[in-house]
């Protein structure tokens, strides 16, 4: 049976009828592709939106439990508004922005031994969970975009003071009153500490002497604390 060829006019229509199609085609699936661009646009700008919005209502809302805990724990000493009394004032500008987040957690959560300040985790005895002391964290934050520039008091060394920490973090080893143990040498001799400037306590106290099985101790107490141990220091020698 011998095949019959379309005339050459029906052929050229055949092709332009393809290449219609094609063109069509290629239409449709670029504004197809264009239509699912914008949506996925659409949706990613709304979900940003959303997960912006969520993150806001959670910070509001743990910024609310965190005023109520603040409210029934922490107002006596620290004041109503932060403002401060028998603790130091937590609405501070200069201690906000110098202050990160993680160290007010670690200061509510564990304490400042030698101090009024009590470690407030129920892993300690106190009474708020972890949860809780973000909580608070969160609420002495949202102060920081008002709170006013407070100038620290001049700060004198007391020995007084010096004794407390002294008995709270160093006595374990270095014995009440600094007599001294078979752990730790006696610290309340004259002798050994008239050779040792206070530069070399204010070091040795904050870093430590691992070799010798001293802790540091920068990551526990402020510079203030390690000035009233050495005051203490001092007193023991005549």
């Amino acid at each position: 049976m011998t095949r019959r060829r379309l005339p050459a006019r029906n052929r050229s229509a055949l092709v332009r009828i393809g290449n219609e199609d094609y063109t069509r085609y290629v239409w449709i699936g670029l504004g197809l592709t264009l239509f699912i661009i914008a949506a996925l646009s659409f949706y990613w700008l709304n979900e940003s939106a959303r997960l912006a919005q969520a993150a806001q209502n959670f910070t509001a809302e743990r910024e609310r439990r965190g005023r109520a805990i603040y409210a029934d724990q922490c107002v006596i000493c620290h004041g109503p508004n932060g403002e401060g009394g028998t603790g130091p004032a937590l609405n501070n500008r200069g201690l906000l922005k110098n202050t990160l987040d993680e160290v007010l957690f670690s200061v509510i959560r564990s304490g400042v031994p030698g101090t009024q300040m009590p470690a407030w985790s129920v892993d300690f005895g106190g009474p708020l969970t972890d949860e809780n002391i973000h909580d608070v964290v969160a609420s002495i934050r949202a102060w920081e975009p008002t709170a006013p520039d407070i100038e620290p008091a001049p700060f004198t060394p007391d020995p007084a003071r010096g004794a407390a920490l002294f008995a709270s973090t160093c006595a374990v080893c270095h014995g009440q009153n600094g007599r001294g143990t078979n752990a730790a040498p006696a610290l309340n001799n004259p002798a050994r500490l008239q050779p040792l400037d206070d530069e070399w306590y204010r070091v040795t106290i904050r870093n430590g002497r691992p070799a010798k099985g001293m802790p540091t101790w920068g990551s526990v107490l402020s510079p203030e604390q390690i000035e009233d141990i050495i005051a203490l220091l001092r007193q023991w020698q005549p």
